[in-house]
């Protein structure tokens, strides 16, 4: 498994964006353009509303302008679109292929793993990923399946007993990041507070600064 320095990965954590296409206002290419500009430290092509080749297509476009800034370029979940695409990491969950099994197999990525208990974040760390996700935080419709909704409290819990970073994901915007400081959390992850944004400049700028606050 591809080893990262920690206080590298901590930085990219800040302002964590999970793509998904079908919320764009606008086209790909000036929605890169933007994020980007705006802050964005890390990029995950998630984008399960679309087909597999939609999806790699619109990653390979994402990737260049992700590799021209030197932002972290993730996939979601696809081990072979991550492969396809030179991704520099994978995102895996609970559902997905087993983190142990990926690590071992694919090496030249570093993982990340979503956790909602604290068995979530043991395994992660026996596995050495490089960070967690912690969440869902708030209620949110970009994800069917979710787990249990975490307060303040689990998310500080969760997020000083993995010994690891730690990105917060679910509902986050800029309404209600302010709750989250003191938790312990490296950064947010954020789906349509920015993908479904009709200035998304605007709104990762906003959100950035927000971030540095926690």
């Amino acid at each position: 498994m591809c080893s990262k320095n920690r206080s590298e990965v901590a930085d990219f954590l800040k302002l964590y964006l999970v793509f998904e296409s079908s919320m764009l206002k606008l086209p790909l290419d000036e929605f890169m353009e933007q994020v980007i500009e705006g802050g964005i430290t890390a990029f995950q092509l998630r984008d399960k509303n679309v087909p597999a080749r939609k999806r790699a297509e619109n990653g390979k476009r994402a990737a260049e302008f992700c590799r021209n800034s030197n932002i972290p370029f993730i996939v979601n979940d696809r081990l072979d679109i991550a492969r396809i695409l030179a991704a520099d990491g994978v995102h895996l969950g609970d559902k997905d292929i087993p983190l142990d099994i990926a690590g071992n197999e694919f090496g030249e990525f570093f993982y990340g793993y979503s956790c909602n208990n604290s068995d979530d974040v043991k395994y992660a760390a026996s596995c050495s990923a490089a960070y967690i996700g912690i969440g869902p935080i708030f209620d949110t419709s970009t994800k069917r399946d979710l787990r249990e909704i975490l307060d303040k409290g689990k998310i500080r819990e969760l997020a000083f007993a993995a010994d690891i970073p730690s990105v917060g994901i679910g509902g986050i915007n800029r309404t209600n990041v302010d709750s989250l400081k003191n938790t312990g959390l490296n950064g947010i992850a954020v789906v349509s507070a920015i993908c479904a944004s009709e200035n998304p400049y605007r709104e990762t700028r906003i959100l950035r600064e927000l971030v540095e606050e926690l």
